[in-house]
C-alpha cells in the first residue's frame, strides 16, 4: 500500500517482562511484530507460574516494520488448579534503547492499571531494557470478552476546535468491542455520535445543537500504520460503503485517498454519512526528514479541510489507537496553523488537553494527567485533563513543525516550555481555542 513515504525500516525495543509471585503472563504481539528471546524468534512468551511464591522474569526484544506495535497480555492468577484470568492491552513505541510502552485501559476487558502498576520511563531508565511489571488484578475477577483491537473510550473523545459549522474531535480507536472473543469489531458509529454530541454540549454549554445523524458528514481520519496496525485499519474501512454498498479495503486508502470518494451512508443502521482516510503519522526528531514532511502535510490538510465550507457540516474525528501520541501531534500542529497567534507551548497545551478524567486514571505519573491547574488561576480545573506524549521524540516532532512553520532555525528555534511539559499537576487553559480568536 503506497503512502507517499519511504519504506519504513524495521524497529526494535528490548523489555523485561516480570510477573510477580503467583502470576503467569502470556504475552502476544500484534501479527506484524515478532519477539526475539535468546537469539530465537518466537510468536509469544509465557512467564511465571500460578501459585508460585516467587516471581519470574524474561527479557525479550520486539521487532516490527515501523515504529509501532501492540500486544495483548493474558494474566493467570489465584488457584493453581483453576486459575482466574485477566486481560490487558499495551501499546509500544519501538526505538532501540529508548523504547517506550504504555498501558491501554480498553481493548481488553480489565483495567490495565491494576495488572501493570507502572509505566515506562525511558528517559530516566539507566538499564538496557524497559521493565514491564505484572501483578494479579485487584477488585475481583474481571468480566467481559477479549477484543483483538482497542475500542472506543469516551474518556479520550474531546472537541478540539470548531470553524464555522465544521467540527474537529480527537479520540482513540472508534471500533466497537468484540461480541465474541477476538471477533469482528466494526466502527461503533452510534456510540461515537453520542459521545461527540455529549462533548459538544458540554464544551459549548448548549443543548440540542450538535447536528443530527444524516445532517453532517463524519470523516474518520485514521492515523494508524498499515505496517503494524493493518487489522484495526481493516475493521474501520470495512465499516464504510461505496455508492454500490460495497465495503472498503486497505487498497482504497492508498496515498491518503478518501473512501468512499464521496460521503455515503455507513454500514449498519445509524444513518450517518461518512468517509475515511489513512494518514500514517510517525514521530521523527530529525527536522526535514520524510516523516517530518509527511506530518507537516497532514496538519496542513486538516487545516484546509476545517476551513472549507460545505453544504453540510463536516465532523472530523482524528485518532490513533489509544488516542494519545499521534493524535496529540496532529491536534497540536493543526492548532498552530489555525491560530497563528499561538506560541509553540500554547498550541501544545491546547492540543494535548482532553476532558476531565475520572479519578485514579493515570495517577499523575503517567501520560494521562487527570488533575490539572488552570494557568490563569493556579487552581485545579474541574473540566479538563491533559494527555501528554509518551517520549521526547513526539515532543520534538511538534517543535520541529512549529519551527518550520515560523522559519525558526538555530538559536531562534523554540522548545516546549517547562509549563507545557509539567505533570502532577499538569497545566491547562480555562477556555477552548475557538474562544481565543
Amino acid at each position: 500500500m503506497s503512502t507517499n513515504k519511504s519504506t519504513p525500516q524495521p524497529e526494535k525495543g528490548t523489555y523485561l517482562l516480570s510477573p510477580g509471585a503467583g502470576v503467569k503472563v502470556t504475552f502476544t504481539p500484534s501479527p506484524n511484530a515478532y519477539l526475539e528471546v535468546n537469539g530465537s524468534k518466537v510468536a509469544s512468551i509465557s512467564v511465571g507460574t500460578v501459585g508460585s511464591s516467587t516471581g519470574a522474569a524474561e527479557q525479550f526484544t520486539m521487532h516490527n516494520l515501523g515504529k509501532y506495535a501492540e500486544a495483548n497480555i493474558v494474566v493467570e492468577y489465584g488457584d493453581a488448579k483453576k486459575p482466574s484470568k485477566a486481560y490487558c492491552h499495551m501499546d509500544f513505541f519501538l526505538s532501540g534503547s529508548t523504547s517506550s510502552w504504555s498501558r491501554d485501559n480498553n481493548g481488553l476487558p480489565n483495567n490495565c492499571d491494576t495488572v501493570i502498576p507502572a509505566s515506562s520511563t525511558p528517559e530516566s531508565n539507566g538499564n538496557d531494557f524497559i521493565n514491564i511489571p505484572v501483578v494479579a488484578p485487584t477488585g475481583g475477577v474481571p468480566s467481559g470478552v477479549p477484543s483483538k483491537h482497542q475500542f472506543l473510550n469516551k474518556d479520550m473523545v474531546f472537541m478540539v476546535d470548531q470553524v464555522g459549522s465544521n467540527l474537529l474531535f480527537r479520540g482513540n480507536s472508534p471500533l466497537a468491542p468484540a461480541k465474541v472473543a477476538n471477533g469482528p469489531q466494526p466502527i461503533d458509529f452510534d456510540t461515537l455520535h453520542a459521545y461527540m454530541e455529549d462533548r459538544y454540549d458540554t464544551q459549548t454549554d448548549t443543548t440540542g445543537k450538535f447536528p443530527k445523524k444524516g445532517d453532517y458528514v463524519l470523516v474518520d481520519v485514521c492515523l494508524l500504520s498499515p505496517n503494524s496496525e493493518a487489522g484495526s485499519i481493516t475493521q474501520e474501512v470495512e465499516s464504510f460503503l461505496d455508492a454500490k454498498g460495497k465495503p472498503g479495503t486497505m487498497a482504497d486508502l492508498a496515498d491518503r485517498t478518501f473512501f468512499p470518494t464521496a460521503p455515503q451512508t455507513v454500514s449498519g443502521s445509524s444513518g450517518i454519512l461518512g468517509q475515511m482516510c489513512n494518514w500514517v503519522i510517525q514521530p521523527d526528531a530529525s527536522r526535514g526528514s520524510t516523516d517530518d514532511a509527511y506530518d507537516q502535510k497532514s496538519s496542513k490538510l486538516l487545516y484546509d479541510y476545517m476551513n472549507t465550507a460545505n453544504d453540510k457540516p463536516y465532523v472530523y474525528y482524528i485518532h490513533c489507537a489509544s488516542g494519545h501520541d499521534r493524535t496529540g501531534i496532529v491536534a497540536s500542529t493543526y492548532l498552530m496553523r489555525q491560530y497563528s497567534s499561538f506560541g509553540l507551548s500554547e498550541a501544545f497545551i491546547y492540543g494535548t488537553t482532553i476532558a476531565k478524567l475520572p479519578a485514579g486514571i493515570g495517577g499523575g505519573k503517567d501520560q494521562l494527567q487527570p488533575d490539572c491547574n488552570d494557568i490563569s488561576t493556579g487552581k485545579e480545573d474541574p473540566n479538563r485533563s491533559r494527555c501528554l506524549l509518551i517520549a521526547t521524540v513526539y515532543n520534538e516532532t511538534v517543535q520541529n513543525i512549529y519551527n518550520t512553520l515560523n522559519n525558526l532555525t538555530g538559536s531562534s528555534a523554540k522548545s516546549l516550555s517547562t509549563q507545557a511539559l509539567a505533570k502532577d499537576p499538569a497545566n491547562v487553559y480555562d477556555n477552548y481555542p475557538w474562544q481565543t480568536s
